[in-house]
């Protein structure tokens, strides 16, 4: 999560994610690496393929816990 709220550059999550990094867990305030991400004020995280993998894998995520 410090990963992907201190760099935005695309290819450290990419990297970690292929790494094996777990984007499912959460922080102590409930967050993901998506919601770090996400306060990257950059648009380039903003529109790079690992963005939309790790909005996918959290959507899939919160829809399987609301069942």
């Amino acid at each position: 999560m410090y990963a992907a709220y201190n760099n935005p550059e695309p290819k450290v999550l990419d990297r970690l994610l292929r790494a094996g990094a777990n984007p499912k867990i959460l922080d102590n305030d409930g967050k993901s690496v998506f919601d770090y991400a996400y306060k990257i004020p950059n648009q380039t995280i903003l529109e790079s393929d690992v963005y939309i993998k790790l909005r996918r894998i959290t959507l899939a995520t919160i829809k399987h816990e609301n069942r």
